[in-house]
């Protein structure tokens, strides 16, 4: 047969582009589209007239050899992506079309960021007595008005001084923040450029800091408390006004009006006021005092009391309440048991293939989804990492067979590392219809790039159906964990 080839060739240059990036206290991986080419765009109509014409014939295959150079002296290049839009596929995964517009990705390292802009030179008092005459001071701009911590978003403000009663039902945060942040690296300690402060409390009205959801968390700012002065009761359904004064002046019953009359005619109408309900609350105010319940676990509630009236102002009663505390999750796989029949966070459907659904079935499992992969699919899973903040996680898969099917491992773990070199754990052996966890600790090595968790990798061959019930990966604590040193 002969061969039939035609080379065609266009040259991209002097592409940029720019991706903005949160601060980060250790370095990370970044994926960044640096570019794209539409193929019939590009090569016009040389290359599909070359593909109408030869298209139909048998044995017909195309190719595309993509060369790039990245130049740029402030970050690494790990490694370049060239996949195509339509389906994520690389460009060497299957035959090129005409159609195609190719993505390319860039795999950049990033070095720490902490590009903040400091406003500790600025003092912001803080006084919540709401009587006349106190006062705190904020930050305004135009009509924003916001009291700053001691990094501030906004590059200028002007101070003002405002009355008290403002922050009547206002939140405060009060945080520590560390005066150093080192990070350890090889066993040697690196102070990270830009972290030193010779402050370490500050208080701020933006919640924003500490949410981990939100775009300026900042795991450094480490909240101690939070402070609100309200009133703790409505006016119109929660107080009552009684007249608890009876008639009379502690004068002798025996002695007649006519002559208290003649002695001292107001003494009729004197009346005696007592506290009919009890002692009356402290006339300077009543505060509120919540404390998580563990920390009778080392004090009694006496200390507790002990404690709060030494340091409390004069003529306020304070009410201390406890609560306890929500569990923290460590899981760092998304919607790990496909809440409302939804994907994990971070599914992979680009190394994902085959027959797979996720069903609602609570016949035999307590969560709202199930995950069904059928005969020989697969279901990948992918965390970055940028995720992967310990040294060891334990990896728990709850799965089972359906009936009449034949016996595969559950999940294959893949670690790749900046190097290249690819890291193959296998997990356990489905062998029951019964639902069972199968579990795995990892310990990545440094320079780590990403975890690939691969449901029913091993079922080339098998008959049936996998069920999957949840997927969790937590961190495994141990004394010696590898952890960044803040001095405060």
């Amino acid at each position: 047969m002969p061969i039939i080839t035609k080379s065609i060739s266009k040259s991209v240059s002097n592409q940029k582009f720019q991706k903005s990036i949160a601060t980060q206290l250790k370095p990370q991986t970044v994926s960044v589209l640096i570019g794209s080419i539409p193929i019939s765009t590009y090569f016009g109509d040389d290359i599909i007239n070359f593909y109408n014409q030869y298209k139909d014939q048998p044995g017909v295959t195309s190719s595309f050899n993509l060369d790039i150079n990245f130049t740029n002296s402030n970050y690494k290049v790990i490694s370049i992506d060239k996949k195509f839009r339509s389906d994520g596929l690389s460009i060497n995964d299957r035959a090129i079309r005409w159609d195609d517009v190719i993505d390319i990705y860039a795999n950049i390292m990033v070095p720490v960021q902490y590009d903040y802009n400091y406003s500790a030179e600025n003092f912001f008092h803080l006084d919540f007595n709401p009587s006349p005459g106190h006062r705190y001071t904020v930050a305004e701009d135009h009509f924003h008005q916001w009291i700053p911590g001691d990094v501030d978003t906004v590059k200028s403000f002007e101070e003002k001084d405002k009355p008290t009663n403002e922050l009547l039902a206002k939140q405060i945060h009060v945080y520590l923040r560390p005066t150093s942040i080192y990070h350890n690296t090889n066993n040697s300690l690196e102070l990270i450029e830009g972290t030193t402060n010779i402050q370490a409390i500050y208080h701020t009205d933006e919640e924003h800091w500490f949410e981990p959801d939100d775009y300026y968390y900042d795991p450094t700012m480490l909240r101690i408390g939070k402070f609100q002065v309200q009133a703790n009761s409505s006016i119109d359904k929660d107080m009552v006004i009684l007249d608890t004064r009876t008639r009379g002046g502690g004068l002798d019953e025996a002695l007649p009006n006519d002559l208290i009359q003649r002695v001292n005619q107001e003494s009729m109408y004197h009346w005696d006021i007592g506290y009919h309900d009890g002692m009356a609350y402290q006339e300077n105010g009543v505060f509120i005092i919540r404390l998580p319940r563990s920390i009778l676990n080392d004090f009694t509630e006496t200390d507790v009391q002990n404690a709060i009236a030494k340091y409390k102002a004069y003529g306020t009663l304070p009410i201390v309440e406890y609560y306890d505390p929500e569990p923290v999750d460590y899981n760092i796989i998304q919607n790990f048991d496909f809440k409302n029949s939804k994907h994990i966070g971070q599914y992979n459907p680009a190394l994902s293939n085959g027959n797979y659904v996720i069903d609602v079935d609570n016949s035999d499992h307590d969560a709202d989804g199930i995950l069904k992969i059928m005969k020989n699919a697969k279901y990948s899973i992918t965390i970055p990492s940028t995720q992967i903040n310990f040294a060891s996680y334990l990896i728990s898969i709850k799965a089972r067979l359906d009936a009449n099917s034949s016996q595969r491992k559950v999940a294959a773990i893949h670690i790749l590392y900046e190097s290249g070199i690819t890291e193959t754990i296998s997990m356990g052996t489905v062998t029951s219809t019964s639902w069972i966890v199968y579990q795995k600790e990892i310990t990545p090595k440094s320079n780590l790039v990403k975890i690939d968790i691969v449901l029913n990798e091993d079922g080339s061959s098998a008959t049936g159906n996998l069920f999957i019930d949840y997927v969790e990966m937590v961190p495994v604590f141990s004394s010696n964990e590898n952890l960044e040193i803040i001095e405060v």
